[in-house]
């Protein structure tokens, strides 16, 4: 049975690598890059490029073919910091093979499959649902004296959980649990925490916290 042909309308449903590294930055910290090749080399994740070109032949393709596992272990070797290979902000990206002679390979618009995307990110803690509103009937208000102090002593507010994770985070910095080098692994830190614990928490929270503290580290580390 022919295998139908992969359509542009299908191309355009793929996540650019830019987007993918994003999100996988937000779940695996400076591991992300690691993370989305390692799965391209195993297969667990595919690729396709708008346009391919193969010097010196001078042929050309595009998205109709999957990029090949094998150029993605040659990719890894040619790069000593993946994190900042130009394919995660312009999607373009260049391999080089020397398997009987030398070729060079160069992808445009590079995008992976989102059921690939998925499965590689962990899933979002479940936010926990409200209660149900019950309405009851109140009491007439009770009149206060001139002499009664107004004020009303109100307890920690339900959702102010920063104390307890602070406190965590303190914690695994002084013990060496946490050793953090950059300000990414302090927001994996905390939204682990969060995760672990039950707590709704928005990335951009955790990075504008993690954001503070890593600027009061680096600051130590100078002095």
């Amino acid at each position: 049975m022919a295998v139908a042909a992969f359509t542009a309308e299908q191309f355009e449903t793929w996540i650019r690598a830019r987007d993918a590294y994003r999100q996988a930055k937000d779940a695996f910290g400076s591991h992300a890059a690691y993370t989305i090749i390692g799965r391209l080399k195993t297969g667990l994740l595919t690729a396709r490029a708008k346009h391919v070109f193969l010097e010196p032949d001078g042929t050309k393709s595009g998205f109709e073919l999957l990029i090949p596992r094998e150029l993605w272990a040659t990719f890894e070797s040619d790069h000593q910091y993946l994190s900042q290979s130009t394919l995660w902000n312009t999607g373009e990206m260049e391999v080089h093979t020397y398997r009987g002679r030398p070729q060079s390979f160069k992808f445009y618009d590079v995008r992976f499959d989102p059921d690939g995307v998925s499965e590689m990110l962990p899933p979002r803690p479940v936010p926990p649902q409200p209660k149900p509103v019950v309405v009851t009937p109140t009491a007439p208000p009770i009149q206060q004296s001139a002499n009664t102090n107004s004020e009303t002593k109100v307890g920690r507010p339900k959702h102010d959980y920063w104390e307890d994770l602070w406190a965590d985070i303190a914690a695994q910095l002084f013990v060496g649990d946490l050793k953090p080098n950059r300000q990414a692994d302090l927001e994996k830190a905390m939204l682990e925490w969060a995760d672990r614990n039950g707590k709704d928490m928005a990335v951009g929270s955790a990075r504008e916290r993690a954001r503070r503290l890593w600027k009061l580290i680096e600051a130590k580390d100078k002095k």
